[in-house]
């Protein structure tokens, strides 16, 4: 097809031996090779496309679902293969229509929020709120975020669903006055005008900057982007405060801290859910904590889902917890009925 594409045909049912096959092909042709005086390592990714007796297609069908493959190995690293089988197919067309009304998502106001009560353990009083985003298609029903979100990165369409989702939190925070924190995309915060857009955003509905957490996903390259890091600047000068969400399992590092100075940072679920049976999970749940308090940092617990884990945190002095022990995420209409 050209100079590194070929098409490779074939009558085979059986899946294994495709399979087998491919592995073979894979292993021959993979390798260092020397031509002359120059050396170099081949790879070879493979996109396979299969059709039943029952499932016939055209030529150009096949050569766009067997494309649509190469894509998928490309993806994951190269020098692998991946077979567009009738279920994949199918979920493939599923995707396609799922995100074909995912454009339309925030028009149709689909796209709506719940949150999830952080409460003080000592008290039992909520003393804010994370905010989580959720889609309910009018064809597909509720459809998880994990299905969508990442369409939204990909795309660059979170940053409209991030304005979108940002105005609905800002509403929100007026009608229940607690602070909520809020999940941002790093594509968010490469965008010039963001910190400008929510300090603004917050000036025109009458809201202290202090009821408003932005959420850090921890990325280790983000604070060395000169447009994040004015960004963060910008927002900690407003009077916006910060949050390092998924601390401890992502990139966390003291550069990453000492840039961002966030006003506290979110001990992440899978260090969390694991120390009433693992010491070295509780180890370094103790050793964040503590650096935390060196620093002037408040520690969150984040999926506390029991009160043995609760208590344990209470222990050690992290009485900031959130998670399906104390509440799940609620409509704005649940929080509203409850006050």
């Amino acid at each position: 097809m050209g100079g590194d594409e070929f098409i490779l045909f074939g009558c085979e049912e059986d899946i294994s031996k495709i399979e087998r096959n491919i592995r073979d092909i894979l292993k021959r042709v993979s390798g260092y090779y020397n031509i002359k005086t120059v050396s170099f390592y081949l790879t070879m990714s493979v996109g396979i496309s299969i059709r039943d007796k029952e499932n016939n297609a055209d030529f150009y069908s096949m050569l766009k679902e067997a494309d649509i493959a190469l894509y998928k190995v490309k993806e994951k690293g190269k020098n692998k293969y991946y077979i567009l089988s009738k279920e994949k197919r199918e979920e493939e067309e599923r995707k396609k229509r799922l995100y074909s009304e995912l454009t339309l998502a925030t028009e149709n106001r689909e796209i709506f929020m719940v949150y999830q009560p952080i409460v003080d353990y000592r008290t039992g009083q909520i003393v804010s709120y994370e905010s989580l985003v959720r889609w309910n298609s009018k064809t597909f029903g509720l459809v998880s975020p994990g299905d969508f979100i990442p369409y939204l990165e990909t795309t660059g369409e979170i940053i409209k669903v991030g304005k979108y989702i940002l105005e609905e939190i800002t509403d929100t925070i007026t009608l229940i006055n607690k602070p909520i924190h809020v999940n941002v995309s790093s594509k968010q915060l490469f965008e010039k005008d963001f910190a400008d857009f929510v300090n603004n955003l917050l000036n025109k509905k009458g809201i202290n900057p202090n009821m408003l957490y932005i959420e850090i996903t921890e990325t280790q390259e983000l604070p060395k982007d000169p447009v994040v890091f004015e960004n963060l600047s910008k927002l900690s000068n407003f009077g916006i405060r910060t949050s390092l969400d998924d601390f401890g399992t992502g990139y966390s590092n003291l550069y990453t801290i000492s840039q961002i100075k966030p006003k506290s940072i979110k001990i992440d679920i899978f260090l969390i859910r694991n120390i009433d049976k693992d010491i070295t999970s509780l180890n370094i749940v103790k050793a964040i904590k503590n650096m935390a308090d060196s620093i002037g940092i408040e520690a969150i617990a984040e999926g506390v889902e029991t009160k043995q884990i609760a208590d344990i945190l209470n222990e050690y002095g992290i009485y900031i917890m959130q998670g399906y022990y104390f509440s799940k995420p609620l409509k704005l209409e649940e929080i509203l009925e409850v006050r």
